[in-house]
């Protein structure tokens, strides 16, 4: 289900959730989501949702899903033919739509980039990684200050990659690649430089600034553990950490913040439950997607104690 939260209201202290759309899976899916842990368990709900001129596309398992103007449920435009979903998409002002293949890939085949130049009608291979060069793509981001995408790839050896590329994918550029510090899950775009964060279980997981001028890689700050999610409210910017278990597990999901990118805090840290992390998901924090204008952050805790499943919304003073 998709709802919608009026912020003129929030400001109100007037807190009304509007129904918007929403998404049938199959029976199983349909099922299972009448509860949380199964909900869990087979991933379902929404993962990632990008706004079109006037289109929604969204991630749900399985599925890559479009609402039309008008409609109040979303159909699918795309079946995921190997993994559950994509870990995110790009969407470029001129509404292509681009995501990369996320599955296990034990064997290393090939793994393809899709894009739509529709608005997400028709889909087909823009991009292919040859066998046996990267496990699988983390994530698709596009760039407005640039006007260019950024790939991400993972996981071991050589196969973490962060390439930045044109829209049409005619040139792939490797900005770093081949170790732990490669592997990247999500970005935050400045006029003047990029800040990502690293994803690693393998080793301690740093802030970073790469200057676009000069390319320089700057080691901002260390992190608790490996992130997935970041977004900036007005002057602020926000990277939240996972509790994946590994050589860096640490128990506990974090939210890291800063307002002049370069000193970071750990604002707050939300303790994993018990259930197992591989079937029921690691501790996260999840934050939404792209820069808020307003002065709310709204923050989602997922396998965490006491805040599994729990929207908070936040005033950032």
């Amino acid at each position: 289900m998709l709802y919608k939260l009026d912020v003129d209201k929030i400001r109100n202290k007037n807190i009304n959730v509007e129904k918007i759309a929403s998404f049938r899976p199959d029976v199983l899916r349909n099922i299972a989501s009448k509860n949380r842990i199964l909900s869990r368990l087979l991933r379902i709900g929404f993962h990632a949702i990008r706004k079109l001129k006037n289109k929604i596309i969204g991630i749900v398992p399985k599925n890559i899903v479009l609402l039309e103007p008008g409609e109040k449920e979303f159909r699918s435009v795309f079946k995921i033919k190997r993994g559950t979903r994509p870990l995110g998409m790009a969407v470029t002002p001129d509404g292509k739509i681009y995501f990369g293949e996320y599955f296990n890939n034990p064997e290393r085949k090939e793994v393809y980039i899709y894009g739509s130049e529709d608005g997400g009608y028709t889909w087909e291979v823009v991009h292919v990684f040859p066998q046996k060069t990267i496990r699988h793509v983390h994530n698709i981001l596009y760039d407005e200050f640039e006007d260019c995408l950024w790939v991400l790839t993972g996981d071991e050896g050589k196969e973490p990659m962060i390439i930045k590329t044109d829209t049409q994918f005619n040139k792939m550029d490797v900005v770093l690649e081949g170790n732990q510090q490669a592997r990247v899950v999500t970005m935050v775009f400045k006029k003047d430089k990029v800040l990502y964060a690293t994803d690693t279980p393998h080793e301690q997981n740093y802030i970073y600034s790469l200057d676009r001028k000069t390319g320089k890689i700057e080691k901002l700050a260390p992190v608790s553990g490996p992130s997935l999610w970041s977004c900036e409210v007005g002057d602020f910017v926000f990277f939240s950490t996972d509790s994946e278990p590994g050589k860096a597990f640490y128990p506990y999901a974090c939210l890291y913040g800063s307002r002049d990118e370069m000193s970071w805090e750990m604002i707050f840290k939300w303790k994993k439950d018990f259930f197992h992390p591989i079937l029921f998901q690691y501790g996260d924090v999840v934050l939404p997607f792209g820069k808020n204008k307003s002065e709310y952050l709204a923050v989602t805790g997922k396998a965490v104690e006491k805040e599994d499943g729990c929207l908070n919304i936040w005033r950032i003073e």
